[in-house]
């Protein structure tokens, strides 16, 4: 049990272990060689402080961070004695205990610990090694953590330019870096930007890592949601200098294209159609996210009103809208659906509204929540006529 290779071997079937999500095995077997290797080799021999590194790295991925630490600083004063303050292996070292200060929101400690990292990295190693690449993507994990995203978008720029002259444009880590600076792009609202790396950066992955690939996956979720955020703004801002319905139509297409078969880029596509006054073909586009649904999302119900308002079909607008207006009801984090309820109750009508309340409080008079809708309804509306150029508002209490 002793001898170097089986301990080797153990030690590589715990990091095998840890990777496959299996943490207890990994710390079970990292514990039973870290053990062996202090009585056998003592506390500060390499392969001891490597097991402590390894065993400090699986308590990272199980959140028992204060044993980590523990063992990381153990190590990491090791490594100063035995090899020297800024040896490559303790500078791995301290990366590590940087992204676990990460991890646990201790950024001012991190950024600190990367910066002294990073000088010597790049003094000795040079920028351009696999170590020295680490540690600087580790900080800008620290920067966006704390909103820093032009900082982080130097860095992604200086690694990506890196990369792609070190390992070539259709590397998978050229193709992270190509990434993650798209997301720098779109933190900071520069969304051309964003837009066009998503994509360079989707087509690469696509033709070498193929669709599985999770690192794929992930930029194209990423540019699925520019595309349909953004699409949204445009579509329904209440400020004309932003509004831009052609866009928000040719936003939403492409989001759907990469995403054809979930609800809500369908949702996006019918509200940009109305926005883009093409009602019937979004009636055509909300009746497809429904059946890819399996049922309405209520939040989306208020713009599925609009549109069946706007091509005749009166009743499914009422339907929809009292369907939205209930749910809103208990909603405490939705806002602009205020104003948007707003903008379908002009568009189908007050005689409308008045006329389907009056019948289903008929139908059900003891049915609460269209009584507590209809007063709201009524009471809103007195408002309007009382000051004529005044939003209706929020529901009163």
């Amino acid at each position: 049990e002793e001898h170097p290779d089986t301990l080797g071997t153990m030690h590589a079937l715990a990091n095998v272990y840890r990777l496959m999500g299996r943490y207890d095995k990994a710390e079970e077997l990292h514990q039973q060689v870290l053990e062996i290797r202090q009585r056998s080799l003592g506390d500060d021999h390499p392969h001891t402080i490597a097991s402590m590194i390894s065993l400090a790295s699986v308590y990272t991925d199980q959140g028992r961070y204060d044993k980590a630490e523990q063992l990381y600083l153990q190590a990491s004063e090791f490594q100063r004695r035995m090899l020297g303050k800024e040896h490559p292996a303790r500078l791995v070292c301290m990366n590590n205990l940087a992204v676990l200060y990460t991890d646990q929101g201790r950024y001012a400690e991190a950024e600190k610990l990367l910066h002294q990292t990073l000088v010597s990295q790049r003094r000795i190693l040079g920028k351009e090694h696999p170590h020295t690449l680490a540690s600087t993507d580790n900080l800008t994990r620290v920067y966006e953590a704390q909103g820093r995203y032009s900082e982080a978008e130097k860095l992604h720029q200086q690694q990506l330019e890196i990369r792609q002259r070190t390992l070539g444009l259709e590397h998978a880590d050229t193709l992270q870096s190509m990434g993650c600076l798209a997301v720098a792009y779109h933190r900071q609202s520069q969304f051309n930007k964003a837009a066009k790396l998503y994509q360079q950066s989707l087509e690469l992955l696509q033709r070498t890592q193929g669709e599985d690939c999770p690192l794929t996956q992930i930029v194209k979720d990423n540019f699925v949601g520019l595309c349909w955020s953004r699409a949204f703004t445009l579509a329904t801002t209440d400020d004309p200098d932003e509004q831009n319905p052609t866009e928000a139509v040719r936003l939403a297409q492409q989001a759907v294209a990469l995403d054809p078969m979930t609800a809500n880029t369908r949702y996006i596509l019918g509200v940009a159609l109305c926005s883009h006054q093409e009602y019937n073909r979004a009636v055509a586009v909300f009746e497809t996210a429904h059946e890819l649904q399996d049922g309405e999302d209520p939040y989306w119900q208020i713009f599925v009103a609009i549109a069946y308002a706007k091509v005749g079909r009166a009743d499914d607008a009422l339907q929809e809208y009292f369907a939205n207006a209930v749910w809103l009801l208990n909603q405490d984090s939705v806002p602009e659906q205020y104003r948007f309820r707003d903008e379908a109750e002009e568009i189908i009508g007050f005689d409308q509204l008045n006329d389907f309340f009056s019948r289903k409080l008929k139908e059900t008079p003891s049915d609460v929540m269209a009584t507590r809708l209809y007063a709201d309804l009524l009471r809103r509306h007195q408002r309007a006529e009382d000051t004529p150029e005044g939003p209706m508002g929020e529901p009163n209490e």
